[in-house]
């Protein structure tokens, strides 16, 4: 029987990452002036966003479809990354996010000064990196913690584990907020 791909995305979960570079009071690309993709296009501030989103889709299909059967066939064995590895490299990759994002805001915020103004002369694809490791981040941990909810737990317990879950969620955006004030 052949293997089959599934894709799936979810929720944005914020649970393991609660200070996320993608979050702030005040949206980065809203203090970015160039805003633009091409001469025409103009990318509205919340579309950043998508970026994390389109990432996540990206890598899990690669991984499902690409890479897993590659390593099927020159293994000959059907071995996966293991929910623990996966939430471990999701919290590297977290890491690595908000050093990222620490590196272009000190950059973006330069330049902004340096103009005399809030507003940064900086192109919006310079914000790409951290919104692209925010998704990678994403791909690894959230997704390895949610399937550990819906597999390990109890039938009786999935629907409580899941609920936790998003609730820790709301709490870690809360304390970012908090973080930022």
């Amino acid at each position: 029987m052949r293997d089959r791909c599934f894709t799936g995305l979810g929720h944005r979960n914020r649970v393991l990452h609660a200070d996320r570079p993608t979050e702030h009071l005040r949206d980065p690309t809203s203090d970015t002036d160039g805003k633009t993709f091409g001469h025409n296009f103009n990318v509205p501030a919340g579309w950043m966003n998508l970026v994390s989103m389109i990432t996540l889709a990206i890598w899990i299909s690669l991984y499902e479809c690409v890479i897993l059967p590659i390593a099927r066939q020159i293994t000959g064995r059907k071995q996966r990354l293991t929910m623990k590895q996966r939430i471990q490299i999701g919290i590297v990759m977290g890491i690595a996010c908000m050093i990222v994002a620490g590196f272009l805001e000190k950059d973006r915020r330069a330049s902004a000064l340096k103009n005399g103004s809030f507003v940064s002369p900086v192109s919006i694809v310079m914000l790409l990196p951290q919104f692209v490791l925010a998704g990678l981040t994403e791909a690894f941990s959230a997704v390895a913690l949610m399937e550990f909810l819906t597999v390990k737990m109890p039938e009786h317990m999935r629907a409580v584990a899941g609920a936790i879950f998003f609730l820790s969620s709301s709490v870690a955006s809360y304390i970012c907020t908090l973080l930022i004030m």
